[in-house]
Order: C-alpha cells, then sequence, then structure tokens
C-alpha cells in the first residue's frame, strides 16, 4: 500500500462517489481510490471506520446518498457478505455503478445476473496501470456528474514563491505603460483559451467524445404499472400469460415487470436462454434449427414478429432474442431498457431504431441482409457487437461508441474497417471473408489491449505490426491466406493458442510456446 495516502471520506453535500472493495484487497484498491482522491473527486470509503454496532448503519446510510457506486471486484469481494449486500442495495436504489475486475473472478449465478450489465473495466486484463487510468478517467459514468468538490489535490508540500529579481531601468519605463501591458495580457489570454478550445475540439473529434456529446440520447419512457395491455402479436401474448399463468382476461404493465430475459428462436419462445440458437441460414430457408437451454434439438419455422410495438409492456426486459423472424426493420422498436439484443436470421435490412435503446450494451445481428447500421450511433453504451453476413460498409457510426470492446464483421476491406479498429477500447476483433490488404496490424489504436484476434478466411499481406500485440492471448487464422511468415508470433509472450489450418501447417513447424491446434 506504498501508494496509498490516508485522507478523510467526504462528508459533504455534494454528489460523490461511494467506494465498495474488500479489505482483503487494501494493496490493489487503495492505491486507485488514493489516485482518485488527489485528482479531486469526493470519495466515501470505510477506511478508518471502527467495526461495531453502528457501522452497517453507517455503510448504508452513505451508500443510499451516494451518487456513484465503484465496486473493485474480486474472488474476496464474492466472499464477502457485506460485498454482496452493499452491491445488492446499490442496484435495488438503481444507484449508477462502475465495476472494476482487479482479477479474474468467479461470479456467482445471482451476482452475474445482478452484475452482468454494469459497466465495467477488466483491469486484470490491462496492459499497464497507465492504461487502467486512461480507460477508468474517460469513463462516461465518472465523468456524468461533478463529483468534485476541489481541484486536483497536492501530493507534496507546495513550493515556495521564487524570490522576484528586482526590476531593471528597462522594466520600469515599461511600467510607465500600463495600456498596452493589459492589451498585451488580454490577447494572449485569448489566444491561449483558444488554442486549449481548439485542441479540445480535435481531440474530442478524432477520440468520438465530441460526436458523443452531440448525438442525442433518447429518453426511456415507461407505461404505469396499471396499463392494461393491448398486445398486437401473440409471440408476445402467449409468453405474458404463460409467465403470469392467466390463460384469459386483462395483463397489466405491472404484472410483467419481473420478466428480464425473453428468447425468441422461430415459432418458439421461451425464458430461458437456448444452448444454441439458430445457425448460418439462408432468406429463403422455411425452417432452421436451434438448440434449447435444456438441451434438446429443434426445428422451427420462421417466427412471425414483425412488428416490436408490444415491447413497451415488458418495462422490466433486458435480455431479448428475436432470432429467425419476418422483421426486415427495427423502426417499430420503442423506447426501453434492453441491453442485449439479438437478431440472427430475422432479415433485418437495416438497424433504424435501434437508437431506440439507450442503454443498449450488446448486439447480434448475424445472418441477415444488412446493409445500414442506422442509428446505432445512439447506443452509446454499446460494448458488444457482431454483424457476420451483413453487407455493410459505412462503420462511421461506431465513432461516439467509446465503450466498445468487441467487434465481429464480414464481407468487409480494411479501408471500410480502419476506424472501426482504431478504437482504443477494442479488446476482442473477429473478422471473416475481409480483405485486410494495406498494413492490417498496423491499423490498431493500441495493439497491446487486444486479447482475441479471429481472422477466418481473410487476405493479409503483411505481419509487420503484429510484434506489439503484446497482450494477445488467442488467435486464429484459420483459412487465412497472403502470409507464409507468421515467426512475430514467437515474440508474443503472452500468446496461449493459435488456430490453424492444414494449409498453414506448413508455417508453423518447431518447437512454440503457445499451441497450434488444427481445425
Amino acid at each position: 500500500m506504498s501508494d496509498f495516502e490516508y485522507f478523510k471520506p467526504y462528508e459533504g453535500d455534494k454528489p460523490y462517489i461511494f467506494i465498495s472493495y474488500a479489505h482483503a484487497d487494501d494493496d490493489a484498491v487503495l492505491p486507485i481510490v488514493s489516485d482518485m482522491h488527489r485528482r479531486g473527486y469526493n470519495i466515501w470509503y470505510d477506511e478508518g471506520i471502527e467495526v461495531g454496532s453502528e457501522w452497517q448503519e453507517c455503510i448504508a446510510s452513505h451508500l443510499a446518498d451516494a451518487h456513484l457506486v465503484v465496486a473493485f471486484i474480486s474472488n474476496a469481494y464474492m466472499r464477502s457478505d457485506n460485498c454482496r449486500r452493499e452491491m445488492h442495495y446499490a442496484q435495488s436504489k438503481k444507484i449508477k455503478t462502475i465495476n472494476i475486475f482487479i482479477e479474474e473472478t468467479a461470479l456467482t449465478p445471482g451476482m452475474e445476473l445482478q452484475i452482468g450489465n454494469i459497466f465495467a473495466l477488466m483491469k486484470y486484463t490491462y496492459p499497464s496501470d497507465e492504461y487502467f487510468y486512461d480507460k477508468l478517467y474517460s469513463a462516461p459514468l465518472l465523468n456524468s456528474e461533478n463529483f468534485a468538490d476541489a481541484s486536483p489535490r497536492p501530493t507534496t508540500e507546495t513550493a515556495k514563491a521564487a524570490p522576484v529579481p528586482p526590476k531593471n531601468k528597462k522594466e520600469k519605463k515599461e511600467k510607465k505603460k500600463p495600456g498596452k501591458v493589459r492589451k498585451i495580457a488580454r490577447w494572449s489570454i485569448a489566444v491561449a483559451v483558444f488554442g486549449v478550445l481548439l485542441a479540445a475540439l480535435i481531440v474530442g473529434y478524432f477520440t468520438g467524445y465530441l460526436e458523443k456529446l452531440l448525438t442525442p440520447t433518447t429518453q426511456i419512457e415507461t407505461l404505469a404499472d396499471d396499463t392494461v395491455c393491448d398486445f398486437k402479436n401473440s409471440v408476445f401474448e402467449n409468453a405474458a400469460r404463460e409467465y403470469t399463468g392467466k390463460e384469459s382476461g386483462d395483463i397489466t404493465v405491472g404484472e410483467l415487470k419481473g420478466i428480464t430475459e425473453l428468447y425468441i428462436c422461430g415459432n418458439e419462445y421461451s425464458m430461458h436462454e437456448p444452448t444454441a440458437g439458430v445457425g448460418s441460414v439462408s432468406q429463403s430457408d422455411k425452417s432452421a434449427a436451434y438448440t434449447d437451454w435444456q438441451g434438446n434439438e429443434k426445428t422451427v419455422s420462421r417466427g412471425s414478429v414483425n412488428d416490436l410495438s408490444d415491447l413497451r409492456y415488458f418495462t422490466g426486459l433486458k435480455t431479448l432474442w428475436l432470432q429467425y423472424q419476418s422483421l426486415s426493420s427495427l423502426e417499430t422498436m420503442p423506447a426501453c431498457s434492453i441491453t442485449s439484443l439479438n437478431i440472427d436470421g430475422s432479415r433485418v435490412a437495416a438497424l433504424d431504431g435501434v437508437g431506440n435503446l439507450p442503454e443498449l450494451r450488446k448486439i447480434s445481428a448475424n445472418y441477415d441482409p444488412l446493409g445500414s447500421l442506422g442509428d446505432l450511433n445512439k447506443c452509446q453504451e454499446l460494448m458488444h457487437a457482431s454483424f457476420i453476413g451483413a453487407s455493410c460498409t459505412d462503420f462511421s457510426v461506431f465513432k461516439p461508441l467509446v465503450n466498445i470492446q468487441s467487434v465481429a464483421f464480414s464481407n468487409c476491406s480494411l479501408s471500410d474497417i480502419k476506424q472501426v479498429l482504431d478504437m482504443s477500447s477494442l479488446r476482442s476483433v473477429k473478422l471473416y471473408d475481409c480483405n485486410l490488404s494495406g498494413g492490417f496490424f498496423k491499423s490498431f489504436d493500441r495493439e497491446r489491449a487486444i486479447t482475441e484476434l479471429e481472422l477466418v478466411s481473410c487476405t493479409v499481406d503483411t505481419t509487420n505490426g503484429l510484434e506489439d500485440f503484446t497482450g494477445l492471448t488467442m488467435l486464429r487464422l484459420t483459412g487465412t491466406r497472403g502470409v507464409s511468415d507468421w515467426s512475430a508470433l514467437d515474440m508474443l509472450t503472452a500468446l496461449k493458442t493459435v488456430y490453424i489450418d492444414d494449409g498453414l501447417s506448413s508455417s508453423f513447424t518447431g518447437e512454440h510456446q503457445y499451441q497450434i491446434v488444427t481445425e
């Protein structure tokens, strides 16, 4: 804990951050907390508070009044009853939360359900502390309110002012012209301010933050609990009646609030996630196969869902599958709080309407004739996107999506996706049937941050830059052509597994520190 400096927990009236952590993790957590305090953030934590009869009350009262919770997730955190109660309480009160995973953590099913959709930073995967702090202080939630009660606090004693040298005669003469001096000073300040603003605009443009600020945020409107549901689609009505146990009669919005997950594959629906969804399907197929949550293999007809307005009745819904439907578009999507959307094989041609999901963190639109990503730029919490089989080439909507961590594309050229690869938040990239000639490995902003890279049936003309992918743990090169010398991989000490096919076997002879799997 050498980097920790004790400070008094914040007790003021301004917005503050509540720190939730296990004391077994002090050495990993408190230096970060100390750094946040030095930067001026209002922080409340339980360091220095004695455990006693009023300890729980003290924790609860400060947690209830907090505007943001920063939770440091670890295995010790999961073993702590107090920590789990803090998380449960924060979620029940809908307090904004940032989860920082300080190590690979085995989550209980209940905790995984509870925090699975919360903004998270996987600190233990980051290549350096510098990179972690960069991600932490750029997190939108941390900047959503003024959590700073003061300017950055100094860590050392303020230096004494240097003595002012005596003025010479020339300086005395200049003193007789105060108007001129003041004019020059004003111009100097104006130029400096202009320079700062210009620099901020330039940085904002290239990082996507400026566009994010200029992108209007969709407001979620929820219906009153006593609103009677007037269903347009029988699939949604049948799911509602199964959940409520009502074979007939009115169903109210309040009775459906407990439905958080809904999986519709073809003409089948369930509130349990299937083992496997529909695979690659052609648009002419009249049936598709999938495996339900009990492991039963089923064949389904194409579903009838083509109107999404019924979703407004499912106010608690977070995960939605609409696989193998007759959608064509998402324009009837109401503004709701869905965080995960899967529309694989549903004939969707454009994502217009997806902007009505401002809390969306994951989207899969594989095997759709997708030609446009619509208003995806409004989904500013998006972290994972998969568009395998799409035919779109304009990926500019990704610019304001500064939280994106994984992408999967197909049938693209390097020029199409270069602006996405240049996003510093990326961790995983999957590309299928893409022409990546033109310096693919040099197109990434932070190569060290990429942990998984899949190039399936792609064309690559050089490995220049591959040596910089020092955080890479998995690489798939199945069907990839254009390069025969992959010796640069021997420099990647974190690399654990490389997947190849018989066509590349001759390029991977001899001993390697990573495992080679032939597919």
